[in-house]
């Protein structure tokens, strides 16, 4: 390590970065700028003094810290806001000067945009905002806005006319905090806007590189969206290009759970061949091997400006820019050496990469892959080298990754090995070249790409069938994020391992290979719930979930969704809110859930139903619950044929029936009868559950109205209860004085989706809640809120928006 500066220089760079966003300070960060300013002097003295060669490299580091923590200090994500400083508040109209920073991202009926503000006004007060990041949203009103908005860019100065807000909250406990993720970024505000008429735009004309990179992205996708059929065009434009914004979301999800969406990114893989392609272009047309490496320091940068300028692909370009300069002046080459000097530059020029997931996950691989990989493959006895190498690649890459990936993503797969091994060498040997071949041919002519764009059209269904035939929900499984005494651990272990594995003999290396495997093992142990049972009630929006934990075994009482709106179809969206897939699936897989061991159907309502299907086609699910007239509507009878082709079992359930989940813990159907709901509307034959646990009661009352309502109450089916969900959103139609009385909630919840057209919850629902003493929590306004019952009988009810944790009283 003393001999490679780079690695010096990354870890400085990466160390200093991290301490800047901790402190989030501009005053701080660059206090601690001129201290390791400072210890890198104080170091390179002692080791001119002493002539300990290592001192330098120490020097190195710390004046790369140094340069780090001033030039975060000095970047958007830790600059003040202008927009504050001008009075903004949130609901305030604002006009926006500025210049769109980023490539404009469409999808549907919306536009977004990050602008570069040059100045503002906020209701009267006017001023500079020197280069701030806004984010605008755009509601686009007709198709010719939507044609309009094909043709913005990188560079073009806007005007903007719109409503300020800040970004959310995350409203479900381990959502991903999108915030926090654009205040990394410098964005602090949002614009919302309605139509494109809001919206003043000048190209003028001028040239940006960035611009034509984003344009020529764009002809080169169209070039392949002509040529192959729609599911592998967007396969390659992704592969080729870097442009997933045509790659199927269904697609995008399956590589993602195998843990394969790295075959799709651009990495070193696309950066190698291109440059071979193009090194034997130039050498078959008479260009000398000098000149032509000064041609490929010139086409690096562009084809990584082509591609979208993700982090892994940066990465890959400059690491193959250092080699390529190393070549000329014919040096000999250090690949961990390029590593450290590519990581330093990348958090250099843009600092915010740090917490990418795609950065991590691209620079972690690649060291593992440096250090680790081919002392493996020697270690390896059994079998050609070629698979030696493909068997040491995966490990490492999966040893190295996994515990990024359960810290950002909580999931885990158990056929992912077997997928990167089986599946990413046909990416690199078969689909790359072949997406490359078809490009380049098209661009001559069609036809000449005709051959191998029926190839390619075969070999990229085979593909995506194969990765659909490996998803499997039986192995795929939540998995929590580690704990911090856990990393640590980690890092020792799999550092012993590498290290051990060019130095140490016999048994020793595979005991270092052990104590990491069973530490990732590890990683899922949360120390336990203490045999508590919580319930959460999810923000799904205008939709019911929730997830019950009780004795080691996980309940889901309905899924949330949307009702299905008719709208024109240029409107639609390729990959629109799910609330199964966006909120329910993510919150049990960062509670760690392997598998679900009975989902409640209350009724066949979109806001409750919809979710589900997304919930039983990627999870484990033991059983669905549902009522005795369940299946008689279209969706019903679709989410009962998913559940037989995904063999999952239907049980019909009624008032009376228990179920034993933990000693002390069980629950209780309250509602409807065996022989079904006579009369009943769809909301009144709901199913009604009682959750009993260890002397507390939760009451999910579905969509009952007062109809049903008054037939429990008449049978005496309901009793106090310390935790009512509130039927129907809080409709006026439920939640009857009557109903109140019987049940005598203490808290009381209501699923209800912000600014909803319905108006739910009604007032007079309310009214009547705050009446019988019940505290209501609401999710439109708390996020998901979640109940703690301990096994002595104590109750916490926890919201997870800004608000204090209350402890339920007992009751007399």
């Amino acid at each position: 390590m003393t001999a490679r500066p780079g690695l010096w220089a990354g870890l400085g760079a990466c160390g200093g970065t991290a301490l800047a966003f901790a402190l989030a300070s501009q005053g701080w960060a660059l206090a601690w700028a001129a201290f390791c300013a400072c210890c890198g002097m104080l170091a390179l003295g002692w080791g001119r003094r002493t002539g300990v060669r290592t001192a330098r490299w120490v020097a190195l580091g710390a004046f790369f810290a140094a340069l780090a923590l001033a030039r975060t200090a000095f970047s958007p994500a830790l600059a003040p806001s202008a927009l504050e400083d001008l009075g903004a508040q949130e609901g305030m109209a604002v006009v926006l000067d500025g210049v769109v920073a980023q490539p404009p991202r469409l999808d549907g009926d919306r536009l977004q945009l990050v602008v570069r503000g040059m100045g503002a006004q906020v209701d009267a007060a006017r001023g500079a905002l020197d280069g701030e990041r806004v984010l605008v949203r755009v509601r686009l009103a007709h198709p010719e806005e939507r044609r309009a908005a094909e043709a913005l860019g990188r560079g073009d100065r806007v005007r903007v006319a719109g409503t300020l807000e800040r970004p959310p909250l995350p409203r479900n406990p381990g959502a991903f905090d999108y915030r926090r993720h654009l205040e990394r970024q410098g964005i602090r505000w949002i614009v919302r806007v309605s139509g494109l008429t809001a919206v003043d735009v000048d190209s003028g004309g001028r040239f940006s590189l960035l611009r034509w990179a984003d344009d020529a992205q764009r002809r080169l996708s169209a070039v392949l969206a002509g040529t192959l059929a729609p599911q592998t065009a967007g396969f390659l434009q992704a592969l080729v290009l870097g442009d997933q914004s045509a790659l199927e979301p269904e697609a995008m999800d399956v590589l993602t759970r195998l843990g394969l969406r790295h075959a799709v990114a651009i990495s070193g893989l696309h950066v190698s061949l291109m440059v071979g392609l193009f090194l034997f272009f130039l050498r078959s047309v008479g260009v000398t091997r000098e000149r032509a490496v000064i041609g490929l320091l010139a086409f690096v940068p562009a084809y990584v400006a082509l591609t979208g300028m993700s982090p892994s692909a940066v990465r890959a370009g400059l690491m193959a820019e250092l080699a390529l300069l190393v070549f000329a002046f014919r040096r000999s080459a250090d690949a961990l050496n390029a590593w450290g000097w590519a990581l330093a530059v990348s958090l250099l020029c843009v600092p915010a990469w740090l917490y990418s997931p795609g950065f991590q996950l691209s620079y972690a691989v690649t060291w593992g892959l440096l250090v680790a990989a081919a002392p493996l493959a020697r270690r390896l006895s059994k079998g050609p080298m070629p698979l030696r190498a493909l068997v040491a690649v995966t490990l490492v890459a999966q040893a190295v990754s996994f515990p990024l990936v359960a810290w950002h993503f909580h999931n885990a797969h158990g056929l992912a090995p077997v997928a990167n091994l089986v599946l990413v060498p046909v990416v690199s040997l078969l689909l790359l070249p072949l997406g490359t071949a078809v490009l380049l041919l098209a661009l001559v002519h069609p036809a000449f790409a005709f051959a191998p764009a029926r190839l390619a059209d075969g070999a990229v269904d085979l593909f995506l069938a194969l990765a659909a035939l490996l998803d499997r929900p039986f192995f795929f499984t939540g998995w929590p994020p580690p704990p911090v005494w856990w990393w640590p651990l980690y890092g020792l272990a799999l550092g012993a391992w590498v290290y051990g594995l060019e130095r140490w003999k016999g048994r020793r290396v595979w005991m270092a290979f052990g104590a990491v495997f069973v530490l990732l093992l590890a990683s899922r142990w949360t120390g336990g719930d203490g045999g508590a049972v919580r319930v959460t009630f999810l923000d799904v929006g205008q939709g019911n979930a929730a997830v019950v934990e009780a004795g080691g075994k996980v309940f889901l009482v309905d899924g949330g969704g949307q009702p299905a709106i008719p709208t024109e179809a240029w409107r639609r969206r390729r990959d629109p809110f799910d609330a199964g897939a966006d909120v329910v699936v993510p919150y049990l897989l960062y509670r760690g859930a392997r598998r679900i061991d009975m989902v409640f159907v209350s009724h066949g309502d979109e806001d409750h139903l919809g979710g589900l299907f997304a919930v039983v086609k990627q999870l484990a699910v033991n059983e669905v619950a549902v009522g005795p007239e369940f299946g008689s509507r279209a969706r019903e009878r679709a989410f009962l044929g998913l559940c037989a082709r995904q063999g999952v079992s239907v049980r019909r359930v009624f008032a009376g029936m228990t179920r034993p989940v933990a000693p002390g813990v069980f629950w209780r159907v309250v509602h409807p009868p065996r022989t079904g709901c006579a009369g009943c509307t769809e909301n009144d034959a709901s199913l009604v559950l009682e959750l009993h646990a260890y002397g507390r009661v939760v009451l999910f009352a579905g969509d009952v109205e007062e109809r049903g309502e008054q037939a429990m109450v008449a049978g005496r089916r309901v009793r106090d209860v310390d935790v009512l969900k509130v039927a129907h959103h809080g409709s006026e139609t439920s939640t009857s004085a009557a109903w109140l009385s019987a049940v005598r909630p203490e808290w009381a919840v209501v699923s209800v989706g912000a600014q909803n057209r319905y108006g739910h919850p009604h007032p007079a629902v309310v009214e009547r809640l705050d009446r019988h003493g019940a505290r209501v929590l609401r999710t439109d306004r708390h996020g998901a809120i979640t109940v703690v019952i301990r096994s002595d009988g104590r109750m916490r009810v926890v919201p997870t928006l800004p608000a204090r944790p209350e402890a339920a009283a007992a009751r007399p």
